[in-house]
């Protein structure tokens, strides 16, 4: 076996049992898309599906999903994007203004934060109802929004994946997108942001 074949190989077989193994991981069940009705939901999950079909779409970045979707961006580099912050990132710049408009509120979640399971998505929610620091505990009518599982508009209700999540022995946390963002704007990002624990 020459040299260059060897050098692509050797990491694919190394990094192969690890990714077969994360199929091992339970996800829960996204809602068939024909079943997301009632104004504003299905209006914030369009422009979701927009996104996620528009950044498909898009001739200068290539979008990959799912932890092989890990490994080509970590590996490839360059035009490449689909690691889940990645995903959260594009959904939440995506939907939060369209939530905001209809009097609900985007915000992060994440599992298993700093370990090689981490994982980040969307919350939408109707703050009226429930407020940003009850979510966890409260998740009824609040749905996740992930990209990256798939590379798909994957809508959850938040109870069942706060669910699946902890049945995969996961922490779940909850991420203050908008503060992140106003921070990085204001160039602090060294405040880490506020999270809960569930």
């Amino acid at each position: 076996m020459n040299d260059p074949i060897r050098r692509i190989l050797l990491p694919v077989l190394l990094i192969l049992p690890l990714v077969l193994l994360a199929g091992c991981r339970t996800y829960a069940t996204p809602i068939p898309p024909g079943e997301i009705a009632g104004h504003p939901l299905k209006t914030i999950n369009d422009a979701f599906i927009k996104a996620v079909e528009d950044a498909h779409a898009d001739p200068d970045i290539t979008w990959h999903s799912g932890w092989m979707g890990n490994t080509l961006v970590n590996a490839l580099g360059g035009n490449n994007k689909g690691l889940c912050t990645d995903w959260q990132e594009l959904i939440y710049n995506a939907v939060a203004p369209v939530a905001r408009k209809h009097g609900w509120e985007a915000t992060g979640i994440t599992v298993d934060e700093n370990n090689r399971w981490e994982h980040h998505a969307v919350v939408i929610y109707d703050p009226r109802k429930v407020r940003w620091e009850n979510l966890l505990e409260k998740p009824d009518g609040a749905y996740v929004l992930d990209g990256w599982l798939r590379g798909r508009p994957d809508t959850y209700p938040l109870g069942l994946w706060i669910r699946t999540e902890l049945d995969n022995h996961g922490i779940v946390q909850l991420e203050d997108l908008a503060a992140e963002h106003e921070r990085a704007k204001a160039g602090d990002v060294t405040n880490p942001m506020p999270q809960h624990q569930s």
